[in-house]
């Protein structure tokens, strides 16, 4: 009968605990203290759920930080729209202060969570305030409080948003005018200073990407939903294989070379399909556990990102009477773990 040593050329090792994991991916030994053989493995992608978000269920925040430093604000719950923002520190959701301006919606936003911009949005006033519309009133966080930026974006509308607080740029969107833009705009911690448009006016398109002078913009509606994706390289838009899905209020996170997107509207329909860049091409990965869109997002990688909030038409009825969450999910790639390897 064959034995492990002569399939893999060594002996099984006799520990009396775990190693380190990330260290001994593949490799099997004996655990002398609880009697077991042990194996390090290695998954693919998946998404896990994580903490609650917020007071109420809600759709269309903005969002900026990273998985375990995020920050979320505004938005529309069942009742209206809200200014109020939380803070995320990798195990549980906090509130954090309100906003300066009118309560709204779909903000565009970049930075971290202790530095971060929130561009354009859609102003939702409630009765006997000026009509609704698209806002280019901007504001920063600084971890403790927000404050009104003095100088305004050039359109009011909302759109994508990559980079920090010094260097930002936003791109694309549609308020007030119905038709999505191409117009693209610099920020550079004191004034907005409109370049090159995108190639492909669009709205809704997947957030956070890169920096003020490497970034990705991601599907959207044009309309109708797109597979369409650009690059930016400082100077102008170019355009990238597109994704596998068209969908437009989608999440993504990560950089020009190590992207993800995930949910989405695909239309009509809240996905819950995940691709990832490797900067040539896409590739659909681990599904979400609920298809959502107009969710919050964070993460700087294509290998750990967070969704919070959003909305699923589907889900409406007598237990989720506005299709909204507040719920988050968070994907990790790869996903490692130590496992006791069962001997006949």
């Amino acid at each position: 009968m064959a034995t492990y040593k002569g399939i893999q050329g060594y002996t099984v090792q006799k520990l009396s605990s775990d190693p380190t994991l990330a260290d001994t991916i593949g490799q099997l030994w004996y655990n002398s203290t609880s009697g077991k053989y042990r194996i390090s493995t290695s998954v693919s992608g998946v998404w896990a759920s994580s903490a609650t978000y917020g007071a109420q269920a809600r759709t269309r925040p903005g969002s900026a930080g990273t998985q375990t430093a995020t920050l979320g604000w505004q938005g529309m719950t069942a009742a209206a729209a809200i200014n109020e923002s939380y803070e995320y520190n990798g195990t549980a959701w906090s509130p954090a202060v309100s906003m300066n301006r009118n309560p709204g919606t779909q903000p565009g936003g970049f930075g971290i969570q202790t530095a971060a911009v929130s561009g354009g949005y859609y102003d939702a006033p409630g009765p006997g305030s000026p009509p609704a519309g698209g806002r280019n009133t901007c504001e920063e966080y600084n971890g403790t409080a927000w404050s009104t930026v003095n100088s305004t974006q050039n359109t009011a509308f909302n759109r994508i948003g990559a980079g920090t607080q010094t260097a930002g740029l936003e791109a694309g969107g549609y308020y007030p005018s119905p038709s999505p833009y191409s117009i693209c705009e610099l920020y550079d911690g004191t004034s907005w200073t409109e370049t090159n448009n995108l190639n492909t006016a669009r709205s809704y398109s997947g957030p956070h990407c890169g920096t003020s002078t490497a970034a990705l913009c991601i599907s959207g509606s044009a309309p109708p939903e797109t597979t369409a994706v650009e690059s930016w390289n400082g100077t102008s838009w170019s355009e990238e294989n597109d994704i596998n899905t068209a969908r437009s209020s989608s999440g993504s996170s990560g950089t020009t070379t190590l992207a993800l997107i995930y949910g989405g509207n695909k239309p009509g329909i809240a996905a819950d399909i995940t691709e990832t860049w490797n900067g040539t091409s896409w590739t659909e990965t681990g599904d979400m556990g609920s298809g959502r869109q107009e969710a919050g997002s964070g993460g700087t990688t294509n290998a750990s990102a967070i969704t919070f909030a959003g909305g699923n038409p589907t889900i409406v009825g007598p237990t989720a009477p506005t299709g909204y969450f507040d719920s988050s999910e968070e994907w990790n790639d790869p996903v490692l773990a130590i496992k006791t390897v069962t001997v006949s």
